[in-house]
């Protein structure tokens, strides 16, 4: 094992340079998933989009049309058929656990 000039093994260094700000940062980005928005003042609510996905990742409520991430799979099969553009976004969202 070497020691660095002030008497720490590499390995110490190692462990500290694990918790750097960007270390920390990189972790978080792990956890993040991309997810398609749906614009609820263009989204004329036809229902094509839940209509068209294959995997059923997209519901809605009374109010919303929405992507659940954590279904996904981002397949864009939903991106064309919308008459309105309204599916032209993306969020990163925390991936469920």
């Amino acid at each position: 094992m070497r020691r660095s000039a002030l008497g720490h093994d590499d390995a110490d260094q190692a462990d500290q340079k694990d918790k750097t700000p960007e270390s920390q940062a990189m972790s978080t980005e792990a956890t993040l998933i991309k997810q398609h928005v749906i614009d609820p003042e263009i989204c004329i609510r036809c229902n094509t989009c839940e209509a068209i996905c294959p995997i059923g990742a997209i519901t809605h409520d009374s109010m919303n049309y929405v992507v659940k991430a954590d279904i996904c799979n981002l397949c864009m099969a939903c991106i064309a058929p919308c008459p309105t553009g309204s599916i032209d976004n993306w969020r990163m969202v925390p991936k469920a656990k």
